[in-house]
């Protein structure tokens, strides 16, 4: 069994090294569909690795069937907890001063590593996954509308008045900031993700992304598949820039309203 050899070849690697590694600590996670044979044990110096469908690697929740809906709702959870505290803090009429507090302390929550776990869209519509995202920032906007005593408005207009950016705009900054620090250092780990135009002798083609058309499943919202489409409609000579000038490119064109 592959697995197997190159767990144990970890191990040794280890050991030659003089890391310690703590086989207690580890898990097994069966990514994907069942078979109709269970699935053999794995070992890690003469220990069975405990068998999980759910694991926290590097802050993110990682499952078996790669949803990421678990972790996604246990953001959120963290993020309601700390917009109570800001409401706690903070008295009314200081709508500003709340939406500038919730920036820094509630929405990190929602955005960290998010290139992992962003769901994306399906079509042009918003997975639910979005929509509850969207909907902490958008219960706050409304919650401190209310505590300032300002008339009722629509959540675009509550966001243009405390300059804050849609959840979803600012997840797709991040991913295409990632994909051009990506695009822009051949040599950086995690560049073989990007799936570009590699058989093309065209430049034009060289700057394209190109999505797995058969993709299903989590597959569709994998990161390459995602960002295809914005990343093709971004100019050429746009994509040549420094990793500040492209991010401010994509905050003129994504935070436009602000």
């Amino acid at each position: 069994m592959r697995l197997q050899k190159s767990l144990l070849a970890i191990h040794e690697w280890c050991q030659s090294w003089q890391v310690s590694l703590s086989p207690s600590k580890c898990v097994s996670i069966l990514v994907g569909k069942e078979g109709p044979s269970k699935p053999l044990p794995l070992f890690i110096d003469h220990h069975q690795l405990e068998e999980s469908s759910l694991q926290r690697d590097l802050g993110v929740l990682v499952s078996s069937d790669l949803s990421f809906s678990q972790h996604i709702q246990a953001q959120i959870s963290k993020a309601n907890k700390v917009t109570y505290l800001i409401f706690k803090m903070f008295t009314a009429g200081r709508a500003k001063a709340m939406a500038q507090a919730f920036a820094v302390y509630a929405r990190p929550h929602l955005e960290v590593f998010s290139p992992v776990w962003n769901p994306g869209r399906r079509g042009n519509s918003l997975t639910q996954d979005c929509k509850a995202l969207e909907a902490v920032q958008r219960t706050f906007t409304r919650s401190v509308y209310f505590r300032c005593g300002f008339p009722p408005a629509e959540y675009e207009e509550r966001l243009r008045f405390l300059e804050l950016p849609s959840l979803e705009s600012r997840r797709t900054v991040l991913d295409l900031s990632l994909a051009h620090k990506l695009f822009s250092s051949p040599d950086m780990a995690g560049n073989h993700i990007l799936p570009l135009h590699s058989r093309s002798r065209s430049l034009r083609q060289n700057h394209l992304f190109v999505p797995e058309v058969k993709a299903k499943g989590p597959r569709k919202s994998f990161f390459s598949n995602r960002i295809a489409k914005q990343w093709n409609e971004i100019p050429d000579a746009v994509k040549c820039l420094s990793n500040a000038g492209f991010k401010e490119f994509l905050k003129d064109k994504y935070y436009r309203h602000i």
